[in-house]
């Protein structure tokens, strides 16, 4: 069963292999019903939002439970990253960095609670699951950022996670937080790694960082990524290799 709804002003498709039954469908409604319930407590969009009124009046409007967790998270990865993910914007606080990604985890928690056969993506960024005797996999394609209807990568992968940071879609929304420019270059960093959280977040810090992220990248346990520079040039890391078709 595959269905895709649009929440978070995003895409977000989930396919659970498995016979329909009722279970099933109470687990489609529950994953995108819990992507809603993010959206209208995190969205900085949204005036009434925990972390709109959390950014009006920090004293009156003190974090829930679960935003002190978002909050924290995005304060550890800041000192991980040496400060290229950061969430602090001129005195306003956004953890939409981290949000969908902390998201999609807690809905891949929600889904294994009942199948292992599942594909979630939510506005590129995905997570997957076989069972572990299995001897499929699951494709997903690496986009070419200058002609986006061809797949420059086909990465082949069981368990785990992909996500990846470009300004090629959404225009000038990566910053290099360190010197307020816009980063034109690299123009697309994928990132594959266990944890969607670890890979969307250091994704997007190593592409905050220039080219030179894919190297900081190379010496992380856990993660392999691919980078495609605005002269079309593509580096990978060392392993990046034993995930591709």
């Amino acid at each position: 069963m595959k269905q895709t709804k649009l929440i978070m002003s995003m895409p977000i498709t989930l396919q659970i292999n498995h016979d329909q039954d009722l279970l099933l469908h109470q687990t489609f409604q529950r994953v995108f019903r819990y992507f809603q319930d993010i959206d209208e407590k995190f969205s900085p969009y949204k005036p009434t939002s925990q972390i709109s009124r959390f950014n009006q009046n920090p004293v009156q409007h003190k974090p829930s439970k679960q935003l002190k967790e978002i909050l924290q998270t995005c304060y550890d990865y800041e000192r991980k990253t040496n400060g290229y993910f950061q969430i602090n914007y001129n005195g306003i606080i956004d953890p939409s960095g981290l949000v969908k990604s902390y998201a999609i985890d807690k809905a891949y928690s929600i889904i294994r609670e009942h199948y292992d056969d599942f594909y979630l993506e939510v506005g590129g960024d995905i997570v997957v699951s076989k069972p572990v005797n299995s001897v499929q996999s699951w494709t997903i394609g690496v986009r070419n950022p200058f002609e986006l209807n061809q797949i420059v990568k086909t990465i082949v992968l069981q368990n785990g996670a992909v996500a990846t940071s470009g300004n090629y879609v959404k225009k000038n929304h990566i910053f290099n937080p360190l010197n307020g420019q816009v980063v034109v270059n690299p123009v697309s960093l994928t990132v594959i790694g266990q944890s969607i959280i670890d890979a969307d977040v250091m994704a997007t810090a190593a592409f905050a960082m220039g080219p030179d992220g894919v190297n900081w990248l190379e010496k992380l346990n856990g993660l392999e990524a691919y980078m495609i520079e605005s002269d079309q040039q593509a580096t990978m890391t060392s392993c990046f290799e034993e995930y591709v078709k």
